[in-house]
């Protein structure tokens, strides 16, 4: 409680409030619509406050995806456990069909399904985020790590393969696909994607992309009243950030030796 009360430590603030959430669904017939009431408390104290809205490429999101906090996991369980699991707050989602009711590209029943598939996998089989020592030098241990997520875990090429062509045809205008929580899921993976190939900051700023729509069109009330896994595909996301929760709190996360920068530093002296 005292580190809770201190500036800062969102991500554990945000664990702690959705607890305390998921603590009041076993509450009897009024849990859910009290635990609704909590999640708007959770989205305006914490949620919204990370990711200020007009604010280009400003969020605090990405210091939870290194934070050893399951917030997300909690985040995912609050809307998996809720009772109501259909709403169209943030679009209905038809197959090949924009906001309008015009043909479109995209098979949303269809991505949703493959979507969850991948991410309850992967979460399932906690060996795809172990970093391995004879795979190399560090750099490369997470490199190798990515190539197996990517190549190994079942659906996960045709995932992102999806949500690149998503992403491609909205750029702007996200609501005109008429499936917001579809959108804002094509955006998160290709955060994933960028994990292998990060180049000038782009993975930080998809992520704040990604943040601001959820903000914008999917606050954390309206995404609990849905099935879509947006919240395990974050902690997806965390756990290609850093090693296992638990290793992270016995501070086993792999380091460089020590002395690697001024071994480094006096071999290109030499060259």
């Amino acid at each position: 409680a005292m580190v809770l009360g201190r500036p800062y430590c969102e991500p554990g603030k945000v664990a702690w409030t959705a607890s305390q959430c998921l603590l009041v669904l076993r509450t009897g017939e009024r849990g859910a619509d009290e635990a609704l009431q909590c999640a708007e408390a959770l989205d305006e104290d914490f949620l919204a406050d990370m990711t200020p809205r007009g604010s280009n490429f400003v969020t605090r999101l990405h210091l939870m995806l290194r934070s050893p906090w399951p917030a997300f996991r909690l985040l995912d369980l609050l809307v998996r456990l809720h009772p109501e699991n259909s709403s169209t707050r943030m679009g209905a989602c038809r197959p090949f069909l924009n906001w309008q009711s015009e043909p479109d590209s995209f098979d949303w029943p269809r991505f949703k399904p493959l979507l969850t598939s991948v991410v309850d996998y992967s979460v399932a089989h906690p060996e795809f985020f172990q970093l391995r020592s004879e795979d190399g030098p560090l750099s490369r241990q997470y490199n190798a790590r990515w190539q197996r997520v990517h190549s190994t875990l079942p659906g996960m090429e045709e995932a992102i393969a999806f949500s690149d062509d998503v992403v491609e045809v909205y750029k702007e205008h996200h609501y005109r696909a008429g499936c917001h929580v579809g959108v804002i899921a094509s955006y998160l993976l290709q955060v994933l994607l960028l994990h292998w190939r990060d180049v000038q900051g782009r993975l930080h700023r998809y992520l704040a992309s990604a943040a601001q729509l959820l903000n914008i069109h999917a606050p954390f009330p309206h995404v609990a009243k849905t099935d879509w896994p947006v919240f395990r595909l974050l902690q997806f996301t965390s756990f290609l950030q850093r090693t296992a929760p638990m290793d992270a709190l016995k501070l086993e996360e792999p380091k460089a030796p020590y002395g690697a920068a001024e071994h480094f530093v006096a071999r290109g002296a030499k060259a």
